[in-house]
């Protein structure tokens, strides 16, 4: 049973399922199976027949339980009572997904279907039943599976098959089949009904859809199919928010069904004088990655576009079965898709003019496109539109957002436009008066400082920003005043100034919890170098084991382990004296913190090694003794470098090869 309510249901889902929070519940739900490996039974469900071994046809039983088990877990009595009839985790989550359709693409969200209320005529039969309790009778002999009661009401009591027997959603019997998860009752009913009635639509708050509508959200293939066959007009019907059922499929992610209805659906329909379906396909295609469908965008002079599928067979992907291959693969397949529909959306507005593209949008779809950093999409927009013309809303062109987003792939397009545009692009100022350097000193966005470590590192960042638009910009801009009176170092300082203290708080703690640790191996080395293994002999004064090579070992390892903690601390120690200004965290700050970590990791290796030739030298060789201790001494060392190492990597490679701007770029435009 699905007693929900303790912790290890908060443990997947925060909440539990009710018929208001599916999308909610949904995107928990996804990341706990995708975290769990189990994602792969709701797409390609659990099916054995292709499996060649007993041991692959047990562990696709088990995810399949341990799917189910996280979806009963997490729903409400009254959702559990409508999915529990399902021993596949797929069928359970593609009723969870029909209950839950949208109802418009604003993101009304279609309620889960509570089937209580039946339509009746309210006379008298001759048996003494009312017309209500026999559509109460016929649902539930529906959802019972009993074909035989369902054909009695329809054949043997010649009742409409067009009969709403749920008076609150229109639904007719087939309406309830498909609800109800009863494939064969629905096939059977599809086979007795006319064309005519199979295009009635269920028509209420639920959403008004055609039953071909209704099976391409649930991804039953095998029951599109037969309606299909019955009558092909179904897949030009909308339902209330627009969609036909390919797109209705599509959108819900399923990927066989949107494969066959697009494979039957008229190519006329997705021509842009008809409706959006061929962008919406597309649209939802690329966010699902259906990457079978083959996306070639040749476009007419009417600017249509057609999008061919190839079979069926062609997207098993049998041969890309290793983990991760096949998500690399399906990444660069969407990535190539998605630059081949880019270039023929460039090819076309490349006919526009300038107003044009600033009406339907293209300009300012290259300015987000320049927020995000997506380099390939800019390229394509600039190739046909001139870099030089378009501004935001306060005036700047595509390079000064990118130095204000901190974007250097796409600030690093520069050197490869012509000179005369460059000339005009760099001595561009917006409505404020702001050259690009005064937009490089103002402070980057917080979600681009988030994705460097610490605060000093971002003031580093920061420097090397300013410093590369100051290399590029005419001479002028160095100390052009804006119309509030700024330089562009005015405008450095003024914005960074809390990032400067920032930065020398976190330099001052990190110094400090260094020397204390630098202190101690000092403080220890110093002793043990007068402390030595075995004594001195009394007679020459000379160290017993002087002519041991372990005990040369252990001076020396000594002696280096001593000096580089020394100047360990001494480092450490002039970075708490510096004077912390701004041009300080671009090279000096970063060099000593560098120096200091690097002879810190010295001493603590030099010291492993003093120590492990102590042990020798005491225990005279009996290594069964000595490795098991060296190895435990290790551990707290090891632990030091692994949590301080990535950080000494991280300075070092962003204050001597931060590889983020490049001066080479080939002329591209």
């Amino acid at each position: 049973m699905a007693i929900r309510g303790d912790s290890s249901t908060t443990a997947i889902v925060p909440f539990l399922l009710t018929k208001d929070n599916y999308e909610d519940w949904r995107i928990y739900m996804k990341n706990y199976l995708l975290a769990q490996d189990l994602w792969g039974i709701i797409e390609s469900g659990n099916d054995v027949g292709l499996l060649s071994s007993s041991t692959d046809v047990g562990n696709l039983r088990k995810k399949n339980a341990a799917a189910l088990h996280a979806i009963h877990t997490t729903s409400s009595p009254d959702i559990f009572a409508q999915i529990k009839k399902f021993e596949s985790a797929k069928d359970a989550w593609n009723k969870l997904a029909q209950m839950h359709q949208q109802r418009s693409d604003e993101g009304k969200k279609v309620e889960i279907i509570e089937m209580t209320h039946f339509e009746g005529s309210n006379r008298e039969e001759e048996d003494g039943m009312t017309e209500d309790s026999r559509c109460v009778e016929l649902k539930k002999s529906i959802c019972n599976g009993d074909w035989n009661a369902v054909k009695q009401f329809f054949v043997f009591d010649k009742h409409p098959l067009d009969t709403r027997i749920v008076s609150d959603r229109g639904y007719t019997a087939l309406y309830v089949a498909i609800d109800a998860g009863q494939d064969k009752i629905a096939e059977e009913l599809v086979k007795m009904m006319s064309e005519t009635d199979l295009e009635v639509k269920s028509a209420s708050n639920a959403g008004s859809r055609t039953a071909l509508n209704a099976v391409a959200i649930t991804g039953r293939t095998h029951l599109a199919k037969c309606i299909v066959q019955k009558n092909d007009k179904l897949l030009t019907i909308r339902n209330d928010s627009g969609r036909i059922p390919v797109t209705s499929a599509c959108s819900m992610g399923h990927k066989e069904m949107t494969y066959y209805l697009y494979s039957v659906t008229p190519p006329e329909v997705f021509q842009p004088q008809v409706g959006n379906h061929g962008f919406d396909l597309m649209r939802w295609g690329m966010d699902n990655k259906m990457l079978g469908l083959k996306v070639k965008l040749p476009t007419t002079s009417s600017g249509e576009v057609r999008i061919p599928i190839t079979d069926d067979q062609d997207h098993k992907e049998k041969n890309i079965e290793i983990q991760g291959v096949k998500q690399i693969y399906n990444l660069k397949l969407t990535n190539l898709y998605a630059l081949e529909i880019l270039r023929c959306m460039c090819n076309h507005v490349s006919t526009f003019k300038d107003q044009h593209l600033l009406d339907c949008g293209v300009v300012k779809a290259m300015f987000e496109a320049t927020q995000q950093g997506m380099v390939q999409f800019v390229i394509e927009l600039l190739k046909v539109t001139h870099p030089f013309i378009y501004h935001d809303r306060v005036g700047r062109n595509v390079f000064m957002v990118a130095i204000q987003y901190r974007r250097a792939n796409i600030f690093n397009l520069l050197p490869g436009i012509h000179e005369a545009w460059k000339a005009r692009i760099l001595n561009r100022v917006d409505n404020y008066g702001n050259s690009m350097l005064h937009v490089a000193g103002e402070i980057a966005p917080d979600f681009r400082l988030a994705r460097i470590s610490s605060s000093a590192l971002q003031m580093q960042r920061e420097l090397q920003w300013f410093k590369e638009v100051e290399r590029t910009v005419p001479e002028w801009c160095k100390e052009f005043k804006n119309i509030y009176g700024e330089t562009p170092y005015e405008i450095f300082s003024k914005s960074h100034k809390g990032l400067v203290k920032e930065g020398e708080k976190w330099m001052k703690d990190t110094a400090s919890s260094f020397i204390i640790v630098g202190t101690l191996i000092v403080t220890i080395l110093f002793a043990a170098a007068f402390t030595l293994p075995g004594g001195n002999d009394d007679r020459t004064g000379f160290p017993i084991f002087l002519p041991r090579r372990a005990f040369m070992i252990f001076i020396m390892s000594d002696a280096v382990s001593f000096f580089a903690a020394s100047a360990s601390v001494l480092m450490f120690l002039g970075i708490l004296t510096s004077r912390f200004a701004e041009e300080d965290f671009l090279k000096s700050l970063p060099r000593k913190l560098i120096i200091g970590l690097s002879t810190l990791f010295i001493s603590i290796a030099a010291m492993t090694v003093s120590f492990s030739a102590a042990l020798s030298i005491i225990l005279q060789d009996r290594w069964w003794a000595i490795i098991p201790i060296i190895m435990m001494a290790s551990i707290p060392v090891a632990l030091f470098v692994c949590l301080q190492f990535p950080l000494l990597v991280e300075i070092f490679v962003s204050t001597y090869a931060p590889q983020i701007f490049n001066r080479k770029m080939k002329p591209w435009l």
